[in-house]
């Protein structure tokens, strides 16, 4: 029974470095400089653990060609275990530029569009043959890169890979007519707009059945996600950062990734003027982080907001100046509840939380009262 195995990855994004981390420590500051080539060792070892017939590269290895011969000489060097195995490299690249730093690095060297076609060799072994997007190859198998429609090829069975920057979805596929389209995202995220898992697709094609079937697998060092913590009440602020602690080791699922976490917390929590300082972000990010050690290969709490159905009660009459104060801050909208007539009810502006001047005009009430 033939069968054609091989791992799809979309960008490498070599020469992109990860932002958003502008408030952490060393060990993370390291760990993200080297992530993106980290991930792309990550594939490599993927690809060689799976067994694959080939590694496919579709979208472009760097974001710009300024770099492109020493990030060529890097990928010759990490490519020389799939060359020991036979497993062969597939590129695309989007200039000619890229095309000539790439062309001794891979075994094929494909433009945006290309169509390649794959076989069986006699001996043993895959052949794979480059040529046009207008003319089909002479397979039974074939793998067409870029947007165009490559499953209008007639009798013949077709993977087209749709390179995507955007963190790929739903890409555990299976399909007996012998036609599937899929993009497989970045194998790395560089920035917390790209909260989610990244990686690559192992794509198992059965000849004789016309079957494909396609498996995510992870290869990325950090994964950006925004969790919320729904808590019903909270009467300490050392309960409330107890609770956050222990619901982010939930979140630690790979011993080889650390996931930085932005928080959204949807609670009440109940103070006094003397307690509204402990509210900022700053105060829960530095309580929370004392409970990670140097190095922690985890979890990092990236921040921390209320989300706009929380409520902070603020107990004991907070007085006419605080009343007045906070109808400022919120812009005379109706933010505040009077609680059993002894406090009030704040409700945190939408996606801030409470904010810095909040607190901090709260605290200087506090220290004038």
């Amino acid at each position: 029974m033939a069968k054609v195995r091989f791992v799809h990855s979309d960008f490498l994004r070599l020469d992109t470095p990860i932002g958003g981390l502008a408030d952490s420590p060393d060990w993370l500051r390291r760990l993200a400089t080297g992530s993106v080539r980290q991930a792309v060792r990550n594939l490599i070892q993927t690809t060689i653990s799976q067994r694959a017939d080939f590694l496919l590269i579709a979208g472009s290895v760097a974001q710009s060609d300024e770099d492109i011969e020493t990030i060529g000489r890097w990928l010759a060097g990490q490519f020389e275990p799939l060359r020991c195995r036979g497993i062969k490299v597939v590129v695309a690249a989007d200039s000619h530029t890229s095309a000539e730093a790439l062309r001794n690095v891979c075994d094929v060297v494909v433009r945006p569009g290309g169509v390649i076609g794959v076989q069986h060799e006699v001996g043993g072994g895959i052949r794979l043959q480059s040529v046009a997007a207008t003319t089909a190859p002479d397979t039974s198998f074939t793998v067409a890169i870029g947007n165009d429609p490559g499953c209008s090829l007639p009798n013949r069975i077709v993977y087209q890979a749709v390179p995507r920057v955007s963190v790929a979805a739903n890409t555990d596929r299976r399909t007996t007519d012998g036609c599937l389209a899929l993009s497989a995202g970045p194998v790395q995220s560089v920035s917390p707009e790209e909260a989610a898992d990244c990686g690559c697709v192992l794509v198992e094609v059965d000849l004789s059945t016309r079957e494909i079937q396609s498996t995510f697998l992870a290869t990325d060092v950090i994964r950006f996600t925004t969790e919320e913590l729904s808590l019903p009440e909270v009467s300490t602020i050392d309960g409330l950062i107890a609770e956050i602690s222990r619901t982010s080791h939930s979140l630690d699922r790979r011993s080889t990734q650390t996931v930085i976490v932005d928080w959204v917390l949807k609670t009440r929590v109940t103070t006094d003027l003397n307690g509204v300082s402990d509210l900022s972000e700053l105060k829960l990010l530095s309580r929370l982080r004392q409970f990670l050690q140097g190095g922690h290969r985890g979890f990092w709490p990236r921040s921390i907001r209320f989300s706009q159905d929380s409520v902070v009660q603020l107990t004991a009459p907070p007085g006419a100046a605080v009343e007045q104060y906070l109808d400022v801050v919120t812009g005379g909208r109706n933010d505040l509840d009077v609680v059993d007539g002894s406090g009030l009810g704040i409700h945190p502006q939408a996606e801030c939380g409470l904010s810095s001047e909040m607190v901090t005009g709260l605290s200087l009430l506090r220290s004038a009262a």
